[in-house]
């Protein structure tokens, strides 16, 4: 799952980096085969613009899930 979850902000990244933008949040939507769906959103202090950030946001996003 861990690498989906970085193929995912990898995708994320290049849009990002094609349309010049930046984000404070990050938001997670995981929908489960019953059809119970959970999100998980953070915002940080500074914009979110770089591969790492993202790949990292999205993976702690997504642990909080099963905390």
């Amino acid at each position: 799952m861990i690498i989906k979850l970085k193929q995912i902000a990898e995708t994320l990244f290049e849009r990002v980096e094609k349309h010049q933008a930046a984000g404070k949040t990050s938001t997670l939507k995981v929908k489960f085969t019953d059809y119970l769906q959970i999100t998980r959103s953070r915002t940080l202090d500074k914009s979110i613009n770089d591969l790492d950030t993202i790949a990292v946001r999205t993976i702690e996003l997504f642990k909080s899930l099963f905390k």
